[in-house]
């Protein structure tokens, strides 16, 4: 839709807002598009996916209590994790991306390896994890 500017100038109106979901209010004020972004997908096979976070979908279902009792037992297994790599000396990477450093903000980041869709190609997940 075009529209005139008070400056004169013409502009394309590129995107516009949708109104508000029922409910909104439990669901953090998240638009319909901003929820479809997590929403559970039987496809999706790689068990580290963030869309498998039983915390997060619990959080969405508004079951806050539970959520919250999930996350712990997520955090709690994490450090588990981390005790038992320290025991064995074992360093931890990232699984899907490659530390970079940039000398000119002497900052580090990390950069997509691209070896993911190795594994999903192959369906193998061997390499992954139990995060959940």
């Amino acid at each position: 839709m075009d529209r005139v500017d008070p400056d004169g100038s013409n502009r394309n109106n590129l995107w516009t807002a949708h109104e508000p979901l029922p409910d909104n209010d439990r669901q953090y004020g998240f638009t319909l598009f901003s929820m479809s972004l997590n929403e559970h997908d039987d496809s999706v096979e790689c068990p580290t996916d963030s869309r498998r976070r039983p915390d997060q979908r619990l959080l969405e279902e508004g079951q806050i209590e539970e959520a919250g009792e999930e996350k712990v037992r997520l955090e709690e297994k994490q450090r588990a994790a981390r005790k038992a790599r320290d025991k064995k000396k074992e360093e931890w990477k990232p699984r899907w991306f490659t530390e970079k450093f940039d000398p000119d903000t002497n900052t580090s980041y990390h950069v997509f390896d691209g070896h993911y869709w190795d594994a999903k190609l192959n369906k193998d997940y061997t390499v992954c994890p139990d995060i959940f």
